[in-house]
């Protein structure tokens, strides 16, 4: 069992308090302004989202635009969730082969799908998972919908064009042979800037500015399903992007699936909490 790394830090450790933070990023002004209702039967339109992974208080309100377009589309079987590897631990490219608990209870691995990741040359390294928050903090949104949702968690340490090849065959095989569901969950913020980053902001610029500026590039990229091209961006134009090998991974994976990419909101942590500093923070989804 995958215990919570960053409950009561990124998100509160109480049931009642996690609800409530997660209703309250829906309702945010930057957030979707309203709760999403599960169908009974949904479009299945969306394949895969963008999805950001700071404290809630900071990116929640943005997160909360692609998970409401994932519960619009009927919540899948089992998320593939792929995030950077921030603590540095475990192997460069990693699978969970264990069930994540939150607060707000068990989310249970998927075997069957976890093995056509395997097969894509993927090891099973739990140590890389042990302390990473980028995964986990989407766990609890997709709960409070659906207790009964699957996952398989990837961490990626090692962002480069190799190993997003394996994550996207892993896409490819799961999506041909899987008689389910399959939704991809690909966990990234965008630019970091300022003086809590090192990176300066050029004069008569706000860090919200700067980052909305930078993150231009990348986004692009992506509104134009174009994996390959977003690791070339982000490494030519220096772009710190922490989880553009998650966001990679989803868009080759789902070559042939996906036909348009869909930016549902942008903001950063200035707009929440002006200051010297900024994150940028989207929510990106790939439709049918």
């Amino acid at each position: 069992m995958r215990e919570p790394a960053v409950a009561g830090q990124f998100y509160p450790a109480s049931k009642r308090k996690l609800k409530r933070d997660i209703e309250k990023s829906f309702k945010h002004p930057l957030g979707p302004g309203e709760m999403p209702v599960l169908p009974d039967i949904g479009t299945g339109n969306v394949l895969g989202g963008v999805f950001p992974h700071a404290g809630y208080m900071f990116s929640g309100p943005i997160a909360a635009h692609s998970v409401s377009a994932f519960i619009n589309s009927g919540i899948p079987d089992v998320l593939v969730v792929i995030g950077p590897n921030h603590s540095g631990r475990g192997r460069e490219i990693a699978l969970s082969d264990e069930d994540f608990i939150t607060p707000l209870g068990i989310v249970e691995h998927d075997e069957d799908v976890g093995l056509f990741f395997q097969e894509s040359d993927i090891p099973v390294d739990n140590l890389a998972h042990r302390y990473e928050h980028s995964l986990e903090v989407q766990l609890p949104f997709f709960q409070y919908f659906d207790k009964t949702v699957k996952i398989v968690a990837i961490s990626m340490g090692a962002q480069n064009l190799e190993n997003a090849i394996k994550v996207a065959n892993g896409i490819k095989r799961a999506i041909r042979e899987y008689p389910g569901k399959i939704g991809i969950v690909a966990s990234s913020d965008f630019t970091h800037c300022g003086f809590s980053y090192g990176k300066p902001i050029p004069p008569g610029m706000t860090a919200g500015e700067y980052a909305r500026k930078e993150d231009k590039r990348a986004i692009d990229r992506i509104l134009k399903l174009d994996g390959p091209g977003l690791i070339e961006t982000v490494r030519k134009f220096s772009i710190s992007m922490c989880g553009f090998g998650p966001v990679s991974s989803m868009i080759m994976g789902l070559e042939g699936k996906a036909r348009n990419a869909k930016m549902l909101k942008y903001a950063s942590s200035y707009d929440i909490m002006p200051g010297g500093s900024a994150v940028g923070y989207g929510s990106i989804i790939l439709t049918k």
